[in-house]
């Protein structure tokens, strides 16, 4: 298999997708400029957003821990986490997901232990709806 046959299937995950996608690119016709620009923006998408890495993301410890007698001080804490907001798949049918994580002791008033993700991938999700 060449390696653009290897890059579709990776990328649209199903023969259907492909025939759907190069039904739409048939479809819908672009001059050379404004092709490369949406090659230039799909590359920046997945060197910028992929689900490769867990992206640091403000948490408010009481999500996490809600105990209402308890102020903790600062409110919110720094974890690194992944979502479909965070890392982008391939494709729609997949979601970005954690695989391995650990305990991160962070320091408030009161010692506090939370999950913190640090290895991530995309996993088929069968539906958004």
């Amino acid at each position: 298999m060449s390696a653009h046959s290897i890059h579709k299937w990776q990328s649209l995950g199903t023969r259907e997708s492909v025939k759907q996608t190069r039904g739409n690119m048939q479809q819908h016709t672009k001059n050379e400029a404004e092709v490369r620009k949406a090659i230039h923006y799909a590359h920046q998408v997945h060197k910028e957003a992929s689900c490769q890495w867990p992206r640091a993301r403000v948490i408010p410890v009481r999500d996490v821990y809600p105990n209402p007698s308890t102020t903790y001080i600062p409110h919110c804490a720094i974890l690194h986490r992944c979502s479909d907001d965070t890392g982008c798949c391939n494709s729609e049918a997949y979601t970005c997901m954690p695989i391995k994580s650990h305990r991160v002791e962070l320091f408030f008033y009161v010692s506090i232990s939370f999950l913190s993700f640090y290895y991530i991938h995309c996993f088929f999700y069968k539906s958004k709806n």
